[in-house]
């Protein structure tokens, strides 16, 4: 079959049924819209008849009896003289009736730029209608809108009569009107009006529900019954064609053309893998059938001959599989491999290969080709990037030391003075003859008690700065008292007041270093806000709770939230607000790193307020979520 004429028939009855929906589209909501417009022309008509009743008939019989002296000449009484009054009146009656079966309403307003009655008082785009009917601009005006309960409606505005010398009696001067007209309406509305005028408009909102609905109604009929006709058409189109290119259309040909089609495919997807800058490898039953040339140049491979001695060299070079060692067996929770790689390809996963003595670290993944058993495995090499992300981490610590001095010399302070005043104390007293074996006692355990807090002191930053990363069992609680003690000094300096709402009982399998690292970048950024307000609001909180099988812990200041324009970047890698000579934008960075790469955890950011003694705070909150075991 010639796909190619046949595509251009299927393209061009897309388009014809795509034409004709369109046309049945706009025709059905046009025939709506003149539907919805005749209902209230022939509403209309019944209005103006009633006004015209009230102002020849029923008007001419007052004024009979006005003349006759039977009513006063100065009588006036809107519901027997005023045709606006009483068509209003008749509309309210009229929508009522409708709402009672559980209809819309249909409002028609008497509109006028001098009304009367302020309840005709024609707004803004009502005047520039009524000035626009007055020039002849315009016979009608028809709108659709939508009411405040999201519906659509017909806005369709006529013009009233023009003005006659009979409706002067009561719209020229005030002398000439009615007193009792006077009295209840006052002289300065509704007069000094012109014969020949359109004094008025009447605006009319007409709901479009039902007849839109029947409109809608009518155009799916007809887009189905088209669509059959074009689906009927294009499976007769298609038998026929079909029929008549294997008169002419030969096996031969066919086989020919195919083989070429998939000789270019193969060729096309081999120059689209080629370029990708990940090793791509297709593997059957264990061994590489197909590779890129990403592959061929870091295994050193010249030509496919030597390709084929080399078909089982990926899963060879293995050191690392998710950061332990390639088993010997090659199952990963007892599936081989590459089976384990397509049942989580959702998943990230890690993989090291050694290859001329030299690591290299992957993002590793595999997807199912084919029912044939292939599988595509894809390697991205971010070795680079773990050497980026190590020296980052060496920049934010060696940042942090400085700081670290400097609170180990203020927490030294307090127990060199104790040392010193119990050493001199006792020399004095021996001197004096007034040292007792007590009062040596006491001093003794005062000197050594501050020593060995000397020490833990030493040894909790010698702890921070050694950079193991080793895997320890260890209790949360503690260690949050060693961060504390780390940072204990920018605490009193900057008036913090730390709140600290820690399980004692949570233990984790994890890297301590870490994981204080992390909590001291949190409170560094928390610190830089947190100075710049008053001493009496400066909060800092730490809470750590057991939630199934993860740790969850929040650190959240009162420093009044971070930006919203800027909370979706503040772990981009040298993303800072800072003056540079106070940040360099790694802090966030690496601690995102940390928790997310290094912890298999999750690191969020948000905006909270809460309360605290009573007074109500807004700051940042930072929730770190750790399984109890980090692989």
């Amino acid at each position: 079959m010639d796909r190619f004429k046949f595509n251009n028939i299927v393209i061009i009855s897309i388009v014809l049924f795509t034409l004709l929906t369109a046309i049945y589209y706009h025709q059905t909501q046009e025939n709506a819209i003149e539907n919805a417009k005749s209902k209230i022309n022939e509403l209309l008509l019944n209005y103006k008849a009633f006004r015209n009743y009230v102002s020849v008939i029923q008007k001419e019989e007052i004024y009979k009896l006005q003349d006759n002296g039977i009513i006063g000449k100065e009588y006036f009484n809107p519901i027997l003289l005023s045709s606006t009054f009483s068509s209003r009146t008749s509309n309210n009656l009229y929508n009522q009736l409708k709402a009672a079966n559980g209809e819309k309403p249909v409002h028609i307003k008497f509109a006028s730029g001098n009304a009367r009655n302020p309840l005709n008082d024609a707004t803004e785009k009502e005047l520039k209608l009524l000035e626009q009917f007055n020039k002849n601009e315009i016979d009608e005006f028809t709108e659709i809108i939508t009411n405040e309960e999201n519906e659509k409606m017909l806005y369709y505005v006529v013009p009233t009569k023009r003005t006659t010398q009979k409706c002067m009696k009561c719209h020229s001067e005030p002398n000439l009107a009615p007193k009792q007209l006077i009295e209840m309406y006052g002289d300065k509305r509704g007069f000094h009006e012109t014969v020949g005028s359109i004094r008025a408009i009447l605006s009319t909102h007409y709901p479009l529900s039902k007849d839109l609905a029947k409109a809608n109604k009518t155009f799916y009929i007809l887009t189905l019954i088209t669509l059959f006709i074009f689906v009927v058409l294009l499976v007769i189109i298609y038998k026929f064609m079909k029929k008549l290119n294997k008169s002419y259309k030969t096996l031969d040909d066919k086989v020919s053309l195919r083989t070429k089609e998939l000789s270019d495919e193969k060729e096309y997807i081999k120059k689209i893998l080629d370029v990708n800058p990940s090793m791509i490898v297709v593997m059957n039953n264990g061994k590489i059938i197909n590779a890129n040339k990403q592959f061929y140049n870091f295994f050193h491979i010249k030509n496919d001959e030597e390709f084929e001695n080399n078909k089982s060299l990926l899963e060879d070079s293995f050191l690392d599989f998710e950061k332990e060692p390639f088993p010997s067996n090659k199952k990963i929770n007892d599936k081989i491999w590459y089976d384990y790689l397509v049942e989580t390809q959702e998943e990230i996963h890690n993989v090291s290969i050694d290859f001329n003595n030299t690591i290299n670290f992957f993002i590793i993944s595999g997807t199912s080709l084919n029912k044939k058993g292939d599988i595509v495995i894809t390697l991205q090499n971010i070795t680079d990037q773990i050497e980026k992300d190590k020296l980052l981490f060496e920049q934010t610590k060696l940042a942090s030391m400085g700081e670290m001095i400097g609170n180990i010399a203020h927490q030294w302070r307090q127990p060199l003075s104790i040392i010193s005043t119990s050493a001199t104390g006792m020399l004095v007293q021996k001197q004096y003859d007034l040292l007792s074996d007590e009062q040596f006692e006491k001093s003794c355990n005062s000197i050594d008690e501050n020593a060995q807090y000397l020490s833990k002191t030493i040894d909790d930053f010698r702890n921070f700065i050694k950079g193991d990363r080793e895997k320890v069992n260890f209790n949360l609680y503690e260690h949050i008292d060693i961060f504390l003690q780390l940072i204990d000094s920018s605490v009193k300096t900057y008036h913090i007041e730390v709140i600290k709402e820690v399980n004692k009982n949570i233990y984790l399998d994890g890297y301590t270093n870490e994981l204080v690292q992390c909590f001291i970048n949190i409170f560094n950024n928390a610190k830089d806000v947190l100075k710049n307000i008053n001493e009496n609001e400066r909060l800092f909180f730490i809470k750590a709770e057991k939630k199934a099988e993860n740790i969850i812990i929040q650190l959240s200041d009162s420093g009044g939230g971070i930006p919203s324009s800027i909370l979706p970047r503040i772990f981009e890698p040298y993303f800072t607000t800072k003056h540079q000579s106070q940040g360099t934008g790694i802090g966030l960075h690496m601690t995102y790193n940390m928790v997310v790469d290094g912890m298999n955890g999750k690191l969020d950011a948000s905006n909270v307020e809460y309360e605290y003694n009573g007074k109500k705070y807004k700051g940042a909150e930072f929730k770190i979520t750790l399984p109890m075991i980090i692989k």
